[in-house]
C-alpha cells in the first residue's frame, strides 16, 4: 500500500516554489472552480525539461477528464447514486496519471463528503503517485485555489475551502499482482521470537506460527511471500540496536520530537528507502511492550534461580550453595550457618541437583553461567520473580537500576529478559579492572514496575519513565545480499517484533481481497505421500491440484486459516460421512447435458442429477513396470522381514508363506524374471519363499517406492498387481483392496483416481479397505447440506489451478480452492468500508492478456456501472511529425497503414493530419520499438483489442469484428425424449442461434472437435446460411463435450437444419465421425480425399500450412464482403488472432492462451 510518508500538515508544506503569483480576479477564481481546464490553467506543473509551465491540458486529458465529470456529476450534485467505477484503457505518457490526481484535487476542493479510492498496479506507481505527482502538483496550484488538507497515513483529508468544511478524502491503494506480498521484508538469517517454537530464524517462520506485536500480544502469521537475493539495509537505533531489511520494509515511525502521545496519534508507515532519503535521525520506531507467554513448570523457584545465579555456587554434581550477608536468600535452602571468619551467612543443598544437571549449569563458574530458556520463554510472573532474584543479589538501585556480572552470556540473557517484560535495556562492557579480575558487563534496566524484593533495595529503586519510542541513528546499504521473507500478521496494529534486539516493524499489506472457502480439520487433502488434514499443510507440502482432468503435485501458492468462519455447513456424502464446508466453498461440477465444467458455490448447488463431482484426473509420469516393482508389491502385501540370516548389509531376507497356487507360481515368475533367487519350503499346508531384496527398499510402503503421479496406463497396471496379491475383482470391474497400511490403501485409491475410478475408502480396526468403481464423476444428488455453528477454525491452499484434491466422506473429489478476488476487484474488501459516494479510478497501458483484460471486458459491458474510456495514440496532436518518403506522397501505404488511415476517419481527424500521424507511427516503431509491433500495440494501441494481442500483427480486420460482435441471438438446448430430439428455446442454453431454420435453405455445418474424451479444450460447432451470395452463421456451438456426445449433437443440428453438409476435422475427429457414419447412419460429411474408403477419410484433413491458407481465405472473404453476418463468439476471439513462429521457424495463425482455436469452424 502507498502511504503518504512522513508528511506535515500540507498548509505548512505547500509552500509555493514558484514566485510573481498574480491575484485572481472574481471572474478567474469563480471562473477556475467552475471549470476544470481553466483550474489547470491556474496551476504551474514542471514540462518535460523540468521547466515550469502553466498546466496547459492536451487532448487525451480533456477527454478523460470530461468523461469522468459527467459521471460522477449526480454525486457532486448530491443526487444519491451508486458508486462510480472509472475504468481508463491509455496509451503512454498522455499524462493521464497526473491529470487524475489534478481531477481529485479539483473535486475534493469543492464537494463535501466526497471519498476517492485511487487504485494503481503497483507500489511503485502509487508511491510515485504521491512524492512525484500529487505533492508538487498540490504546491503547483494557485494558493488562492488550494484546500485546507492534512494527509494521514495512506490518505489525505480535505478539511476546508473558501470557509466550507469540506471532509473530503482521497486514499490511495496499489493493488498487487495475485499472490504476491510487496516488499516489508527480512533476512531468513534473522531470528525472531514465537510463543509456540521460542527463538527460531526468520527463514523458518510459517503461516500459523504464532509472532507478538506491539503491545507484546500474541499474534498470527497468516500470509509469507518469498524474495531472492535482496540488498540489506542495516537500521541503527540511538540505543545502539539495529536490523537488516529491504529496501522496500515497511516500519511504524513518528517524528521525534513530538511527546508519545503524538507519536501515536500521528504514525505512520514508511519504507527503508523513503527514511534513507529524508532526514533518517528525525523518526522514531516504537518500543515493544512486555511479552505475554504461557505458564510452564521449570522445576525451580524462579527467584531461587535468580538468586543462585547471582550469588550461588553450583558444584559439578548439581549441589547448590548460596553464602550472602543477607539471610532471607540462605534461607530460601533452609535453617541457614553463619561463617564467622567470612561475616555471610551458608547453606547447601541437592534438592535441586536434577535441574541443574538437566539444564547444563551445574559446574558453571561466574563467568559463563546463563539464564535456561525456558525460564525466559515462559509466563510474566516467573520472569518478574527471576529478574527480582538478580537484582536483589547483584543489581543496584538508585538513580539508575544496573545488573553486573561477568558472564556475557548472561548480560544479554538478562538484556533479552527486561525487553521482553517490556522494559529498556543497554550493555556496558567494563574493561578497566584490577589485576586478576575479568572484565565486567553492567546491564542498564528501566521497566515501568519495581523489580526488587529485598527490602533496603526496593526502597532506593527510583522509577523512570520507559522510552515508549526509540529514536532512529542512521541506515546503512550494505553490501550483502541474502534470501528473505516477508509476513503478514493478524494483529490491529499490523506489527510484529523481530531479532535478537526487540525491534518493532511494520507488516506486509496485502492488498488483495480473500474469498473464505475452507473446510474443516475433518478434511483430507492429497498429497504427494497421501492424505494428511489440511490443517496441517506447511508452504513446502507437495499437494495434488486438479486442471483440466490433469493431476500434478505443486506447493500450495498460499495457506488460509479463519478463526471465526461464517456461513458453515455439515456436508453429507453419500454413504452418510460428514464434514465441515464453508458457504463460500467452491465445487467443481460437470454437466451431464454438455459435459461443461463449472464452479459454484457450495451454497448455489442444486443438489440434482444434472450436475456431477468429478472423481478423476490423469498424472503424467509414464512408468512401465518392472518385475522389481511387482516383486515390491508382492512384498508389501505378503511378505515380512525375516529375522534368520538377515545380517546381510546390502540385501535383506523377505519370507512369504503362501497356500494359493496362483501366488505361489506368479511369485516364482516375478522371482526368476527380476534374477533373484529364492529359497522354498513347505510346512503345514503352507510354501515358505524366501527372496534376498535390496535393503534400500521400503517394502511396506508403496508410496515410498512409486511416485503417486501416474499416467492412467501407469496406475491401472499398479492397480492391477495390487489387487492380485490384497484384494479381488468384484462385478461390473470394481476393484477391492484392504490392507493395516493407511498409506498403501490411499495410494491404491489415487492410482484408481487417476485412471478413471471413482473410490470408497473405509476403516474396519485394524483394517483399511478401498472399493473403487469404473466412473470420473458422481451425481450431487447425493449429497445433502445443513447449516450448522462452528466455533473452531477452517482451513484451505491455493493453487495455480484454483481446483484441489481432496478426501470429503470415503471418497476423493475435486473441488475448489482458496482464491484471491482480482487484484482490481476491491468491492467486497474496501468499497463497503469508505463512507459517502464513491468515485473508484482504474488505469492500465495494457500488457497483453492478463486480470485488466478481463476488467475491461467487464467494463465495456453495457449492463456493468463501470465508465470505460479507451484512449489511442493517435488523439494528441503532438504524436505527428513532418511526412517523409511515401507518407508525403500517400502512395505505397502499407495494409496496416490503410487501417490506421480508417481509424483516423472514425475519431474524425482532418486527413490534412493523417500522413502526420503516419509518420509518427512509422518513426516511433523503427526508434523506439525497434521494429517490434507488439511493443507498439501494448503501449501505443490504435484499438483496445491491439493490446490484449499474443504476438505479431492481427489477422482480422477489428472494424468488422467489431460490428458483428453486436448481433443479438437466443439460446437452445437439445432435449432428448421418447426417442426423439426436441430443440427448446431456454435461458442459458448451450447453442446460440442468430436466426431459426428456413425451409428449402442450404446449410453447411463446420465442425471442429476437441481431442477424445474430454480433454478441457473446447469443440466448436458453426451452421452456415449459404443459399444467398452473402454467407451469414445462423447459429453456433462451443464447449467442453465428449466426442460421441458432439457427433450426437452434430447430427440433431443437421436434421435440424434441412439435413445440412457436415464439414469435420478429422486430425482429432475420427471418432466423431465413426459414430456419425456407423451409429446414426449419417452420410452426408464432406471429405477432401480423392477416394473415399471409409470414415477415417471422410471430413478435412489440417496442417499448419492448410490452416493457414484456410485463415488467408477467410480473411479474403471477410474483408470482400461475401460474408454477411458472423459469429459474435469466434468475432470476440478473432481479435487476438496473430500469426505466430512454431519451433521450427514456420508461421502458424493462432489465438492467445486461453482463446480458442476455433477458426476451423467458419
Amino acid at each position: 500500500m502507498a502511504q503518504v510518508a512522513g508528511r506535515k500538515s500540507l498548509k505548512n508544506m505547500v509552500t509555493s516554489p514558484y514566485e510573481h503569483w498574480k491575484p485572481l480576479t472574481d471572474s478567474q477564481f469563480y471562473g477556475a472552480m467552475g471549470d476544470f481546464v481553466q483550474f489547470c490553467k491556474e496551476s504551474i506543473i514542471l514540462d518535460k525539461n523540468g521547466r515550469p509551465v502553466p498546466m496547459h491540458l492536451n487532448e487525451a486529458q480533456v477527454l478523460f477528464s470530461s468523461e469522468v465529470l459527467k459521471a460522477i456529476e449526480p454525486i457532486m450534485k448530491k443526487i444519491p447514486t451508486k458508486s462510480v467505477n472509472v475504468l481508463c484503457h491509455k496509451s503512454r505518457q498522455m499524462g493521464i496519471t497526473t491529470v487524475t490526481l489534478k481531477l481529485e484535487q479539483f473535486v475534493a476542493s469543492k464537494s463535501t463528503n466526497f471519498n476517492i479510492l485511487h487504485v494503481m498496479p503497483t507500489d511503485s506507481e502509487a508511491n510515485e503517485m504521491i512524492d512525484r505527482k500529487f505533492l508538487p502538483l498540490l504546491r503547483g496550484t494557485h494558493p488562492e485555489l488550494l484546500a485546507d488538507i492534512v494527509p494521514v497515513a495512506n490518505y489525505a483529508d480535505f478539511k476546508s475551502f473558501s470557509g466550507i468544511e469540506l471532509d473530503n478524502r482521497i486514499t490511495f491503494m496499489s493493488a498487487g499482482v495475485k499472490g504476491a506480498g510487496h516488499g516489508r521484508l527480512n533476512f531468513v538469517s534473522e531470528y525472531v521470537i514465537t510463543a509456540n517454537k521460542g527463538e527460531i530464524k526468520w527463514g523458518d517462520v510459517k503461516v500459523g506460527d504464532m509472532l507478538f506485536d506491539r503491545y507484546g500480544s500474541q499474534t498470527m502469521v497468516t500470509d509469507v511471500f518469498h524474495h531472492k537475493n535482496k540488498q540489506k539495509y542495516r537500521l541503527y537505533l540511538k540505543d545502539g540496536r539495529y536490523l537488516d531489511s529491504g529496501a522496500e520494509h515497511l516500519w511504524l515511525v513518528a517524528k521525534q520530537n513530538l511527546s508519545n502521545d503524538k507519536k501515536e496519534n500521528t504514525a505512520f508507515t514508511a519504507e527503508t528507502q523513503w527514511l534513507l532519503n529524508n532526514n533518517t535521525s528525525d523518526y522514531a520506531i516504537p518500543n515493544n511492550g512486555s511479552m505475554i507467554f504461557p505458564s510452564r513448570y521449570v522445576g525451580i523457584d524462579p527467584y531461587l534461580l535468580g538468586v543462585a545465579l547471582g550469588d550461588g555456587y553450583i558444584l559439578k554434581d548439581g549441589t547448590l550453595r548460596i553464602k550472602s550477608k543477607y539471610k532471607r536468600h540462605v534461607e530460601l535452602l533452609g535453617e541457614p550457618n553463619w561463617d564467622e571468619s567470612e561475616g555471610r551467612w551458608h547453606k547447601s543443598t541437592s534438592k535441586y541437583k536434577k535441574f541443574f544437571i538437566k539444564s547444563n549449569l551445574a559446574g558453571k563458574k561466574s563467568h559463563n553461567k546463563f539464564i535456561p530458556r525456558e525460564f525466559l520463554f515462559n509466563s510474566t510472573d516467573i520472569r518478574k520473580d527471576l529478574l527480582a532474584g538478580l537484582l536483589d543479589t547483584d543489581g543496584c538501585a538508585g538513580y539508575k537500576t544496573r545488573f553486573n556480572t561477568v558472564s556475557k552470556q548472561l548480560a544479554e540473557d538478562v538484556q533479552w529478559l527486561v525487553r521482553s517484560l517490556g522494559g529498556y535495556s543497554k550493555i556496558s562492557k567494563q574493561t578497566k579492572v584490577r589485576d586478576n579480575e575479568l572484565p565486567y558487563y553492567t546491564v542498564s534496566i528501566a521497566v515501568d514496575f519495581n523489580p526488587f524484593r529485598r527490602p533496603e533495595k526496593a526502597v532506593r529503586y527510583n522509577p523512570v519513565k520507559i522510552p515508549k519510542w526509540s529514536r532512529i541513528d542512521r541506515i546503512e546499504a550494505l553490501d550483502e545480499y541474502e534470501d528473505a521473507k516477508c509476513v503478514t500478521v493478524d494483529s490491529p496494529t499490523h506489527t510484529y517484533v523481530i531479532g535478537k534486539d526487540f525491534i518493532v516493524t511494520h507488516n506486509t499489506i496485502h492488498m488483495l481481497v480473500e474469498d473464505e472457502h475452507c473446510f474443516g480439520d475433518d478434511v483430507e487433502i492429497m498429497t504427494d505421500k497421501g492424505l494428511i488434514s489440511i490443517a496441517d499443510v506447511t508452504e513446502d507440502t507437495l499437494v495434488a491440484q486438479w486442471n483440466d482432468d490433469k493431476v500434478s503435485f505443486v506447493k500450495p501458492t498460499y495457506l488460509h486459516r479463519y478463526d471465526n468462519p461464517s456461513d458453515v455447513y455439515e456436508l453429507t456424502t453419500h454413504n452418510g460421512q460428514k464434514n465441515i464446508v464453508t458457504g463460500k466453498h467452491e465445487f467443481v461440477l460437470k454437466s451431464r447435458t454438455t459435459g461443461n465444467y463449472v464452479k459454484k458455490k457450495l451454497t448455489d448447488i442444486n443438489f440434482n442429477n444434472l450436475w456431477h463431482i468429478p472423481m478423476s484426473g490423469e498424472g503424467s509420469t509414464e512408468r512401465k513396470l518392472s518385475y522389481l516393482d511387482r516383486l515390491v508389491i508382492a512384498a508389501q502385501a505378503d511378505g515380512h522381514v525375516s529375522r534368520v540370516n538377515n545380517d546381510c548389509k546390502s540385501n535383506m531376507h523377505i519370507r512369504f508363506c503362501l497356500k494359493l497356487e496362483r501366488k505361489i507360481a506368479r511369485l516364482k515368475f516375478l522371482s526368476d524374471s527380476a534374477g533373484f533367487s529364492y529359497k522354498e519350503c513347505e510346512s503345514h499346508g503352507f510354501t515358505y519363499i524366501d527372496i534376498d531384496f535390496p535393503k534400500h527398499i521400503d517394502v511396506k510402503d508403496l508410496s515410498s517406492y512409486f511416485s503417486f503421479d501416474a499416467n492412467p496406463e501407469t496406475a491401472k497396471s499398479i492397480l492391477d498387481e495390487m489387487v492380485f496379491w490384497d484384494g479381488h475383482k468384484e462385478k461390473n470391474d470394481r476393484l477391492y483392496y484392504s490392507s493395516k497400511n493407511k498409506t498403501n490403501v490411499e495410494f491404491f485409491a489415487y492410482m484408481g483416481f487417476q485412471s478413471g475410478y471413482n473410490s470408497c475408502i473405509g476403516y474396519q480396526d485394524p483394517v483399511w479397505r478401498c472399493r473403487l468403481k469404473p466412473g470420473e464423476s458422481r451425481s450431487i444428488r447425493c449429497f445433502k447440506r445443513e447449516k450448522v455453528d462452528y466455533d473452531k477454525p477452517v482451513y484451505c491452499v491455493t493453487v495455480p489451478s484454483g481446483n484441489i484434491v481432496v478426501k470429503l466422506g470415503t471418497g476423493l473429489y475435486v473441488t475448489g480452492n482458496s482464491k484471491y478476488s482480482d487484484p482490481f476487484n476491491l468491492e467486497a474488501g474496501i468499497l463497503p468500508a469508505m463512507s459517502g459516494n464513491t468515485v473508484r479510478i482504474v488505469l492500465f497501458t495494457a500488457k497483453g492478456m492478463n486480470h485488466s483484460f478481463d476488467l475491461s471486458k467487464v467494463a465495456q459491458d453495457p449492463e456493468s456501472d463501470w465508465v470505460y474510456i479507451f484512449l489511442p495514440w493517435y488523439i494528441l496532436s503532438e504524436y505527428e511529425m513532418e511526412p517523409e518518403g511515401r507518407y508525403k506522397s500517400l502512395n505505397s501505404l502499407t495494409e496496416y497503414d490503410l487501417f490506421l488511415c480508417s481509424e483516423f476517419k472514425r475519431a474524425g481527424i482532418s486527413p490534412s493530419r493523417w500522413a502526420r500521424k503516419l509518420q509518427w507511427y512509422n518513426y516511433t516503431f523503427i526508434n523506439e520499438a525497434k521494429k517490434d509491433q507488439l511493443y507498439m500495440f501494448e503501449n501505443y494501441p490504435t484499438v483496445a483489442a491491439e493490446s490484449f494481442q499474443a504476438s505479431g500483427a492481427p489477422i482480422f480486420d477489428s472494424r468488422l469484428l467489431y460490428d458483428w460482435m453486436e448481433r443479438e441471438f437466443k439460446t437452445i438446448d437439445a432435449f432428448y425424449a421418447d426417442g426423439e430430439t426436441r430443440f427448446d428455446y431456454v435461458d442459458g442454453g448451450a447453442i446460440k442461434e442468430y436466426e431459426a431454420p428456413i425451409k428449402n435453405h442450404q446449410y453447411i455445418i463446420g465442425l471442429d472437435p476437441a481431442e477424445g474424451e474430454v480433454k478441457g479444450d473446447d469443440s466448436a460447432l458453426v451452421v452456415w446460411d449459404i443459399t444467398k451470395p452473402k454467407i451469414k452463421a445462423v447459429a453456433a456451438y462451443n464447449g467442453i463435450i465428449s466426442q460421441n456426445d458432439f457427433a450426437e449433437l452434430a447430427y440433431d443440428m443437421a436434421m435440424r437444419y434441412n439435413m445440412a453438409l457436415l464439414v469435420p476435422e478429422r486430425n482429432m475427429g475420427s471418432l466423431m465421425i465413426k459414430w456419425l457414419t456407423e451409429v446414426k447412419g449419417y452420410l452426408n460429411i464432406w471429405t477432401d480425399a480423392n477416394k473415399v474408403t471409409g470414415y477415417n477419410n471422410l471430413g478435412v484433413r489440417t496442417t499448419v500450412s492448410s490452416k493457414n491458407e484456410m485463415i488467408a481465405r477467410l480473411k479474403f472473404l471477410m474483408n470482400n464482403g461475401y460474408y454477411e453476418d458472423f459469429d459474435p463468439v469466434f468475432c470476440e476471439q478473432g481479435l487476438y488472432f496473430t500469426f505466430q513462429k512454431t519451433a521450427s521457424g514456420q508461421l502458424r495463425a493462432a489465438g492467445d492462451s486461453g482463446h480458442h482455436d476455433m477458426y476451423y469452424g467458419y
